[in-house]
C-alpha cells in the first residue's frame, strides 16, 4: 500500500463509528496536530555520565524559542509578540526509554513550552503504536474540537507517524523528514463535516411508525421496536423486532376473539396483525447514517517552519548588547 495506502486506511479507521460520531460532533469541528523534530543534538554535553542523551546548547535555545511561538488569540494578533499558534491543549513526546539508555531530547524540546503555559501542561510520553490511537480517540470524542496537540518526535519516525494519523502525500505530508533539518514541522488540520441529513438515533420518523389509539411501535437503532402505551398503568411492553421476524412472538392468531378495547393485550394483537409490521426492520435500515463522500473527517496538511534564528533568540533574552555580556544563556533559569 505504501504511505498513501496506509494513510487512506488510517482515515477509514478514524471515520469508523460514523453514526456515533455524528451525534457527538458538530459541523466545523476542527482540531490540529503539529509534529516536529526534537532539538539539535550536536556539541558538548549532549550525553550525561550515564550515557543518556540530551539537547545541545543550541537545541535548548530552540526549545525556549519554540515556547514563544504559542499564545492566546490576543498575543497572536499582537505585532509585539512572536506567537503564531494557539496554546496547545495536549503535549506528546516520544518515550525516553530506548532500552540500554534514555533519550530525553523529545521531552526537553517541549519542556519550556510546558512550563510557559498556565496552568502548566504535562508532557505525555508515548510510543509509536500508542500515539495514533490516543490522537484518534481525542478526535472521535470531540476533545480536539478547537484544540491543538503538539508532538515532538524522532525525525526518521515522523513520516510513519503522519501516515498512521491519516496523512500521506495526497493530504500534504512528505514521505521523508529532512535529515539536516530541525526547523521543519508538519501541520495536520482535521475538519469534521457531518452528514447532510442526520436523524438522531431516538428520533421518531413517521414512515417508521404505526399507531393505534394511544400506542406506538417505534423502530430504534438497536434493532428493537419499542412499544409505548399511555394507559393508566404506565406499563411499556417491549416488542423485539428480531422476535417478530422469526415468528417467535405469540400474537394469538388462533384466538377467534377480537379485542377492540384499549387493553395492552388488545393493542398488541392489533399492531402485530398489521400487514407491514415485518418490514419495520428493513425500513429502519434505510435511515441508518452511512458516511458518504465529503462527509466525516477530512485532513488538510502543510509543511511549516519554526524559523529559529539562534542569534535573534539570544539577543531577545538579553545575551547581547553593545557593552557586552559576560555570561550568556539567560534562558537557563527554568532549565531541567
Amino acid at each position: 500500500g505504501g504511505y498513501q495506502g496506509r494513510a487512506e486506511h488510517a482515515l477509514q479507521v478514524l471515520n469508523r463509528h460514523f453514526h456515533s460520531q455524528s451525534k457527538r460532533l458538530t459541523k466545523g469541528c476542527e482540531g490540529t496536530v503539529l509534529i516536529m523534530r526534537h532539538c539539535e543534538k550536536t556539541g558538548p554535553l549532549i550525553k550525561d555520565a550515564d550515557g543518556n542523551q540530551h539537547c545541545s546548547y543550541v537545541g535548548k535555545e530552540r526549545a525556549h524559542h519554540l515556547a514563544t511561538l504559542f499564545g492566546t488569540a490576543e498575543e497572536i494578533q499582537s505585532t509585539s509578540k512572536s506567537a503564531r499558534w494557539p496554546n496547545p491543549s495536549y503535549l506528546f513526546a516520544l518515550t525516553s526509554d530506548r532500552g540500554s539508555y534514555w533519550n530525553f531530547r523529545q521531552y526537553e524540546t517541549l519542556h519550556p513550552l510546558s512550563n510557559s503555559l498556565s496552568p502548566q501542561l504535562d508532557v505525555t510520553m508515548s510510543d509509536p503504536s500508542e500515539l495514533p490511537v490516543q490522537i484518534f480517540d481525542l478526535l472521535q470524542s470531540g476533545a480536539m474540537c478547537g484544540r491543538l496537540a503538539v508532538i515532538s518526535w524522532k525525525h526518521s519516525y515522523i513520516p510513519d507517524l503522519a501516515t498512521a494519523l491519516g496523512c500521506g502525500p495526497d493530504q500534504g505530508c512528505p514521505t521523508v523528514y529532512p535529515y539536516d533539518s530541525f526547523d521543519q514541522l508538519w501541520q495536520l488540520k482535521y475538519v469534521w463535516t457531518p452528514p447532510k441529513s442526520f436523524q438522531a438515533e431516538d428520533a421518531i420518523d413517521e414512515s417508521n411508525v404505526m399507531t393505534n389509539h394511544s400506542s406506538t411501535v417505534v423502530v430504534k437503532d438497536d434493532d428493537n421496536a419499542t412499544y409505548d402505551d399511555d394507559d393508566s398503568s404506565g406499563s411499556s411492553p417491549v416488542v423485539n423486532a428480531e422476535d417478530i421476524d422469526s415468528g417467535d412472538y405469540d400474537d394469538d392468531d388462533d384466538d377467534a376473539s377480537t379485542d377492540d378495547d384499549n387493553s395492552v393485550g388488545g393493542d398488541r394483537r392489533h399492531l402485530l396483525r398489521q400487514s407491514n409490521i415485518r418490514n419495520l426492520k428493513k425500513k429502519k435500515k434505510h435511515h441508518k447514517t452511512k458516511r458518504k463522500e465529503g462527509e466525516g473527517w477530512f485532513l488538510y496538511a502543510s509543511v511549516q517552519h519554526q524559523w529559529f534564528d539562534p542569534l535573534s533568540f539570544s539577543a531577545s533574552v538579553g545575551d547581547y548588547n553593545p557593552d557586552g555580556v559576560a555570561t550568556a544563556g539567560r534562558w537557563k533559569d527554568d532549565e531541567i
